[in-house]
């Protein structure tokens, strides 16, 4: 998955767009720029929940461990989702969508910036697109 990408969508485009209407107590703000950590909207079991988005590593013993795995765990390659120690169980049992319209890749056009460059990328017809989270 990506490091950022964004969500502009009211919460009951989100529900219409994926066929729940049960939604959270509270909403979200409109984010462009949705980072690891932050709260974020997930789809799971046909309903609209919040969580934090990052997930926290099973052998996480304390608070301190939790946070430093949470940030960094945030993309498992599907070719190896199943094996690794990580992610292995919630891949089985633990999964989800989490909406955006739109995310971001860091392009450096074949060294024509100093700097890698966010890309905005979102469909063409404007709709929302899902990532599949764990």
């Amino acid at each position: 998955m990506c490091g950022r990408y964004a969500l502009s969508a009211e919460i009951s485009e989100i529900a219409q767009e994926f066929s729940t209407d049960i939604a959270p107590d509270r909403s979200l703000p409109a984010d462009w720029n949705i980072k690891p950590t932050n709260d974020v909207y997930i789809i799971k079991n046909q309903a609209i929940e919040i969580a934090s988005w990052g997930m926290i590593a099973p052998w996480s013993k304390n608070d301190d461990e939790a946070a430093k795995s949470q940030s960094s765990a945030i993309n498992a390659r599907s070719e190896s989702v199943h094996e690794k120690p990580t992610f292995r169980s919630a891949f089985r049992s633990n999964r989800c969508l989490l909406p955006a319209t739109g995310y971001y890749e860091w392009a450096s056009e074949l060294g024509k910036y100093k700097t890698k460059q966010p890309i905005y990328v979102s469909r063409d017809d404007e709709k929302l697109l899902a990532f599949t989270g764990i």
